[in-house]
């Protein structure tokens, strides 16, 4: 015998074949949209400033996957200290460059 539900498990169908159509997104047209955006700024962007210049401000967590998989470090100053700067919402954010 099922033990009853406090919901219908029909109700969260849609959440679940949503969370497979992004895990299905094929990645890799963002991947080298970032990719071209860090070439073009060899002194480095923070992930606020990727998602700015590809017009899609709200995309931010996802570009920064993608600047993760394509390897990007960190830029460092004279002292070896990672460089920061200030987002938006006034928040200290890294700068990120390509190998």
């Amino acid at each position: 015998m099922n033990a009853p539900t406090l919901f219908p498990v029909d109700e969260f169908d849609h959440i679940q074949a949503t969370s497979r159509e992004a895990a299905a997104h094929d990645r890799t047209l963002d991947r080298e949209r970032v990719r071209m955006v860090l070439l073009a700024h060899p002194e480095g962007l923070t992930d606020h400033e990727i998602a700015e210049r590809l017009n899609e401000p709200e995309r931010k967590p996802s570009f920064g996957k993608r600047r993760q998989e394509l390897g990007a470090v960190k830029v460092r100053d004279a002292n070896g200290d990672p460089v920061r700067r200030r987002t938006p919402l006034g928040c200290s954010a890294f700068v990120w460059r390509l190998p």
